[in-house]
Order: structure tokens, then sequence, then C-alpha cells
């Protein structure tokens, strides 16, 4: 067989260990030789936070970022920048905090650092995004991929359940949107599925606990390592259907970013998994702990498998839960349906959106969907 693929790795410097951050922190900004440090905080964040910035060369600080990046909270964050001189932006936090930074240096060319504190790992890829009138503008560049990821699963120890479960779920369908992507390179593909295959492993003990500091570590070390890896497999495709049906609840009809990824990922994966069996098979041997899919249908597999994991996490049902009214359906659908790449081997018409969108939103079973 003869391979033709494209594929771009962006340079990024991880550091992985329990009870290192404050250490590791300190050891990059040195590097960096920093002196005037902008931090971004989630409120989630904000005691972590206090405790790895002590006697750090802090100029300034946002707090309680909000999600989708509102193009007039970007446009402070940049002032803020360039009024204090900052020489590097310290994220803290979930995929808001570094969402931020990374609407910052586009503008004001400086470093990002990372210290996540939520499972989604949006630190590992070159997609940064502003929610401007009401619409979520995704781009891509290299300048916003941080220079240093700092993962400490003694940081995720106080993560609410909820919190976890939707964030965990927003890493696997980095994963999943990626194995099913037309034209995804194999490094990308190979890296999602041993980014899953680690999400699959580690959110049970999650679960189990209910998040929080009760998980085992290794069980919140296998689903920062999975999600780190789903993340930058995700990188390697950069538009996706359930990412962009994502985005569009999120920035047009301001729904949480990855409450909406929990609610929505079992209904995509089901008509993707019905358009692409063997990628469902992939995804299915991942979800299953290596089981193959036998004489099983590998789309029903894919998709029972996957309501499995789901069904261990406390996680929102519907987009009615959510939220969303459905007088606002036929508006996302439009939306939705303009902003898909081709990449899929069946076209996705309004339709086929219509009936994800109106089967998630009434909560109504995601086999539903399959063909």
């Amino acid at each position: 067989m003869t391979l033709v693929f494209h594929h771009t790795t962006h340079g990024q410097q991880i550091h992985f260990g329990a009870g290192r951050a404050a250490e590791n922190l300190r050891t990059q900004l040195e590097s960096l030789g920093s002196r005037r440090i902008l931090l971004i905080v989630t409120r989630s964040a904000i005691a972590a936070a206090e405790a790895l910035t002590a006697g750090l060369p802090v100029a300034a600080r946002i707090e309680g970022v909000a999600q989708h990046v509102p193009l007039p909270d970007a446009q402070r964050a940049r002032a803020l920048a360039v009024d204090t001189g900052a020489d590097v932006i310290v994220s803290i936090g979930g995929g808001s905090a570094v969402g931020l930074a990374k609407a910052i240096v586009v503008e004001h060319t400086v470093p990002i650092i990372a210290v996540p504190t939520t499972y989604a790992a949006s630190e590992g890829t070159d997609i940064w995004a502003v929610t401007r009138n009401g619409s979520k503008e995704i781009r891509r560049d290299a300048r916003v991929v941080p220079v240093s990821v700092i993962y400490d699963a003694g940081l995720l120890a106080n993560l609410p359940g909820p919190l976890a479960a939707d964030s965990g779920l927003n890493g696997v369908a980095h994963c999943i949107d990626t194995v099913f992507a037309g034209g995804t390179s194999p490094i990308s593909r190979e890296l999602a599925l041993a980014g899953l295959r680690s999400l699959a492993a580690g959110l049970p003990g999650i679960a189990a606990a209910g998040g929080g500091g009760e998980a085992p570590l290794g069980s919140r070390e296998s689903c920062l390592y999975g999600g780190y890896l789903g993340a930058v497999a995700y990188s390697g495709v950069g538009r996706a259907l359930h990412h962009e049906i994502v985005h569009v609840l999120g920035g047009s009809h301001g729904l949480a970013h990855a409450r909406t990824h929990a609610v929505m990922l079992p209904y995509v994966s089901a008509v993707l998994a019905s358009w692409a069996p063997d990628s469902a098979a992939r995804i299915a041997v991942e979800l299953g702990g290596g089981t193959g899919v036998g004489d099983g249908d590998p789309a029903r597999v894919c998709v029972d498998r996957l309501l499995a994991l789901c069904d261990l996490l406390v996680h929102p049902s519907s987009l009615a839960e959510l939220g969303l009214a459905q007088s606002e359906l036929g508006a996302a659908v439009a939306r939705i349906v303009g902003e898909v790449p081709a990449v899929y081997p069946r076209p996705v018409t309004v339709e086929v959106v219509a009936d994800i969108l109106g089967a998630a939103f009434s909560g109504a079973d995601p086999r539903s969907l399959l063909e």
C-alpha cells in the first residue's frame, strides 16, 4: 500500500507529573526569561492559581473568563497585555482561559504557558476563536499553540463531578471527530485512537468517584494524557461535523461548550458510524478495552459502547435541558450546514443536521439515527 498524506506537527513542550506544577512553571518562566506575567484564570482554578504563582512576577491578572471568547473580552485583554508590557501569558484553568490567551497572542505575540485543570485539552491545538455578533469565528494560527503545557493531575483533585464528566467527553469528542473525518492523516488517526483508549480507561474511575479528589490519581492522569492526545490529533483535522455543531450552538445560541459536547457526541457519532463502519469498528475496539465487534454491526457496537461510557457519567441528556429553545433549531441547522467541511462519504445536508439536532433536542435514543 502506498501512503499519501499531509501532516503538520507543532513545536510544544509537555511537562507531566503530579505535584510538580509549581516547579515546572517556575522552570519554564526562567527558561523564557519572563519578567511580566499576564495571568488568566478560570473561576474554578483561582485557589490553584494563587498557590502556583505565589512570588512570581504577575503584572496583571484576568479572572472568571467567559466561554466562547466574546470579542469585547478579547479586545480588553489585548489592551491589558500591551499596557502592562506582558512578556508571557500563563493560563490556569479550563478551555476558556487558554482560549482567551490564544485570542490575545494573535495580536500581541508573546508565548503562552498553559496549566490545564480540566480534560478538554484545547491547549494542544492551533485553533482559536472569538465570538462576534452572535457568531463564533474559528481560525487557525501556529502562534496560538502554547510553548509549554504543564499537566498535574493533583490540580484536578477538586474538579466538580459534572465538569470532570463534561470535559472528559469533550476530550472523547476530539478523538472520535478525528477518526471519522475524511482526509485525516494516519498520524492524527492513530493519536486519536490512542487518546480514546486512554480516556476510556480513565473515565470510569472518574465516574465511580463522582469526579474530584476521590478519583484515583491514575484515572485522572489517564484522562489528562488521553485528552492531550485527542487534541493534538484534532489539530490535524481542524474542522469536523461534531465540533461545528458544538461551536454554532455555543457561539450563536449561548450553550455551555463542554456540556454541549457531552449531549451531542452520541447523536453525531451514530450518524457518522453508519456512514463509516470501518472507522466505527476502530472506535468500538478502543471503547471496548481492545475487544473487537465480532459478528455485530460495527456502527451499533460503536454507539452502544459510547453510550455505555456516557451513562457512567453525570451529564445533561438533551439540548432542551441545556436551554436551547425549539424555535432556535431551524437557524442552528442552517448555520451548521454552512460551516461543515466536505470531508465525509455522504453530503451533510439540512435533513441530516435537522435529524441530529431534533433527536438531541428531545433526548431521543441516539441509536434511532443508525441506518
